[in-house]
């Protein structure tokens, strides 16, 4: 997988965990084309994981959170506004932005950026009211596809439903959501 593509699988499912086993799809589980058992790092693809990861996390298009649940969880930029229209219905710090500095030593060190600091200026919170759902649904383009090309994983995550309900869990049971390899 390019780093185009796995831009693109964001882009297409809008919320994406980085390696975490939920509701949402995985970039991880994408890159390997199937469930991955114990640690991606030990995958035979662990380092192309690793480096496209790297990738995202330089997005400008990509926020990195720990919404699901306190796992990486990569927002493509189409679905920022009614995030930050919501956000109060989610955890404290679940939209700070993840960001990895490095530091003269040549160690990276995690550092966050808190919510609503990293919000670009264009789009700042509307002042229109959500609707009695919590979300008007004008923000999400295309519907989520079932199978993505990138990967040849079938993913069937529920993101109208999940942004509807503020409802973001990540969870081991890898049973939460279907993840079929397609021919």
């Amino acid at each position: 997988m390019t780093p185009r593509q796995a831009l693109n699988f964001i882009r297409d499912y809008g919320v994406v965990l980085e390696a975490a086993k939920g509701l949402e799809p995985s970039l991880a589980e994408c890159v390997a084309e199937g469930p991955i058992q114990g640690s991606w790092w030990g995958h035979p693809r662990g380092h192309e994981i690793f480096e496209l990861t790297r990738k995202i996390r330089d997005s400008k298009a990509v926020l990195i959170c720990t919404l699901a649940d306190g796992r990486m969880t990569y927002i493509h930029r189409r679905l920022w506004p009614p995030f930050i229209r919501m956000a109060e219905k989610f955890p404290p710090h679940a939209l700070d932005k993840v960001c990895d500095v490095h530091l003269p030593s040549g160690r990276h060190q995690r550092q966050d950026i808190p919510f609503p600091q990293w919000i670009p200026k264009d789009m700042a919170p509307s002042d229109q009211p959500l609707q009695p759902n919590g979300w008007s649904g004008k923000f999400v383009g295309s519907p989520i596809p079932v199978s993505h090309r990138a990967c040849n994983i079938n993913f069937q995550p529920n993101i109208s439903n999940m942004i509807q309900t503020g409802r973001f869990t990540s969870s081991r049971n890898h049973d939460e959501y279907a993840c079929t390899k397609t021919a």
